[in-house]
C-alpha cells in the first residue's frame, strides 16, 4: 500500500506538470480556464495524498517501473512531435490510471482493517476529483480533436 501511495504521489505531481504544460500550449480560453481549475484541484489532491501517506505512517518510494513511465510521459508531454490533442489523450489515460490506483488502495484498506481504512479515507476525495477530471478531459479532447481534424470548432 505504501508503494502504491508513493506511485500516486509521483503521478499526481506529473499530472500537475502536464497540465501546466498544456496551459502554455493551449490557445482556447475555455479549455485554459478548465485546465487552471484542474491544476488547482490537483494541487489540493496532492496535499491530500501527502496527508494520507503521513496518516498511513509507512513511507515508500515509487516503483522503478513507475519512475520510468513518468519520465517517458514527461518527455512526450514536452515533445513537439505530438499535437495537444495527442498529449491530452495520453493525459486522460494517466488520470484513469490514477483513479484506478486510488480505488484499489481504498479497497485494500477496507480489507486490511479499520485503522488503515480510516487513515486512507481521504483518498476518496482524490478519486472523486480525478474521475470528474476524466469527464472534463473527454470534452476537451472532443473539441481539440474536431478542431485538429477540420480546423473548425465543433457544434
Amino acid at each position: 500500500i505504501a508503494e502504491k501511495l508513493a506511485d500516486m504521489r509521483a503521478i499526481q505531481n506529473l499530472l500537475i506538470t502536464n497540465e501546466k504544460q498544456f496551459l502554455q500550449e493551449c490557445r482556447d480560453e475555455e479549455i485554459r480556464e478548465r485546465l487552471e481549475d484542474m491544476i488547482e484541484d490537483d494541487e489540493k489532491n496532492l496535499e491530500i495524498i501527502e496527508t494520507t501517506i503521513t496518516q498511513y505512517g509507512i513511507q515508500s518510494k515509487p516503483k522503478d517501473k513507475t519512475q520510468q513511465m513518468l519520465q517517458h510521459t514527461q518527455e512526450l508531454a514536452k515533445s513537439s512531435h505530438l499535437s495537444l490533442y495527442e498529449k491530452m489523450a495520453q493525459h486522460e489515460l494517466l488520470k484513469h490510471g490514477q483513479v484506478m490506483s486510488g480505488l484499489i488502495v481504498h479497497k485494500a484498506a477496507q480489507v486490511v482493517g479499520k485503522d488503515v481504512k480510516e487513515a486512507l479515507a481521504p483518498l476518496n476525495i482524490v478519486n472523486f476529483e480525478n474521475r470528474a477530471h476524466q469527464e472534463q478531459l473527454k470534452g476537451m479532447l472532443e473539441y481539440l480533436g474536431t478542431y485538429e481534424l477540420t480546423g473548425e470548432e465543433p457544434d
